[in-house]
């Protein structure tokens, strides 16, 4: 596996901890870690809808009632790896998936020049 920073490790961490409906959190880092060659970095969280409904849920103590209450998946692919990356999150059964606009990635970094794939399970 490719060095990563803490902080990758923490949102490696956060999807372990999740699953609910189709998302296995287990699966997708596993799978983000076997292919970590298509990727340069990724953020799991709450960001469209509800982005503190993560609060509602994290002093839960029970590890099958509690967790990260999250369902988007954003991720920065290695370059030339876009497609590749885009089959593999097709195998974790997101009900949405897609690259994001321009003027979308924008909005979401106050940056441009990303190409960003976004995962989302309901």
């Amino acid at each position: 596996m490719k060095q990563i920073s803490k902080a990758q490790k923490v949102q490696f961490d956060l999807l372990r901890m999740t699953c609910f409906n189709s998302f296995e959190g287990k699966l997708v880092a596993d799978s983000l870690e076997k292919h970590d060659d298509l990727w340069q970095g990724f953020v799991f969280g709450s960001f469209s809808c509800a982005p503190l409904l993560v609060l509602c849920s994290i002093d839960i103590i029970d590890e099958e009632a509690g967790g990260w209450n999250a369902s988007e998946l954003y991720i920065i692919p290695a370059k030339g790896k876009e497609k590749e990356l885009k089959e593999l999150a097709k195998t974790w059964g997101p009900d949405e998936l897609g690259y994001q606009s321009e003027k979308e990635i924008e909005r979401l970094t106050c940056r441009d020049g990303y190409t960003i794939l976004r995962a989302w399970w309901d």
